[in-house]
């Protein structure tokens, strides 16, 4: 699947609709994840970012429009379903299971893959170092501190060999030597081809991530493209900033 300029499209979102109840969280939402970028999701708060990931990932269902992940539509697919083809989520407070290791956090998130002991082992080995955790894989994952924890899962992710990865605010609640970690492991593996859509309010990482990002508001997608253009936006900056520019701005 090409967008109009011929880049390969991992995601594309047409038209999608989520209701709960009266709120119509997502509203004719488009959205295209081109093949190895990292795209920013940006808005303010009930803007619909992490409904729309929730969808994409099969943790909700939309009501109305079409997903197509590399070309198949995947409307109505379990998570599990969806986690085989390669679509991954982590969760802004991290679901780690805290009375078994760092490492067996790791070795038992993929143990339904079909992977043997001693491949899930390696994997787990090189996800710790990702993200500079060997060194505590024998402690309880209660034990790590929180901004560890949104290391540990998203190495947790990585064991999964994902081909998109959705992160729901991954930054929040990390201290800057932790978040610095992270955005170097999110480099790497961005380097090496996976596809990464993020949903954060942190804008300097961000811009320094982020070739291209998506501004929301109430379910819609209000405006796209390089970072630095979309935040001098007047409606972005009036929605979302709070300010407003004045005349000679």
């Amino acid at each position: 699947m090409e967008s109009d300029d011929g880049s390969r499209v991992i995601l594309r979102a047409v038209d999608v609709v989520k209701k709960f109840d009266e709120l119509l969280a997502l509203n004719k939402l488009s959205i295209d994840v081109f093949e190895g970028e990292i795209l920013g999701l940006v808005g303010p708060n009930g803007a619909g970012k992490t409904t729309f990931i929730n969808v994409v990932c099969g943790l909700l269902r939309p009501d109305g429009g079409h997903i197509y992940f590399r070309g198949q539509n995947i409307v109505g697919r379990k998570v599990f379903e969806l986690a085989r083809k390669g679509i991954i989520k982590t969760f802004q407070i991290p679901k780690v299971f805290g009375n078994i290791s760092v490492l067996e956090n790791l070795v038992s998130s993929a143990s339904w893959m079909g992977f043997s002991v001693e491949e899930l082992r390696r994997q787990a080995y090189e996800s710790l170092r990702l993200v500079n955790l060997e060194e505590k894989q024998g402690l309880l994952a209660s034990q790590l501190s929180g901004g560890e924890r949104k290391l540990l899962e998203f190495a947790r992710a990585m064991m999964l060999k994902p081909k998109l990865l959705l992160l729901d605010e991954p930054f929040a609640g990390v201290n800057p030597v932790l978040k610095n970690r992270l955005i170097q492991a999110l480099k790497k593996v961005n380097s090496e081809g996976l596809s990464i859509l993020i949903v954060s309010h942190d804008m300097s990482e961000i811009r320094k991530l982020c070739g291209r990002i998506v501004f929301m508001t109430a379910g819609s997608k209000l405006v796209e493209g390089p970072p630095e253009d979309v935040l001098r936006n007047q409606e972005v900056v009036n929605l979302y900033l709070g300010v407003k520019r004045n005349a000679a701005g």
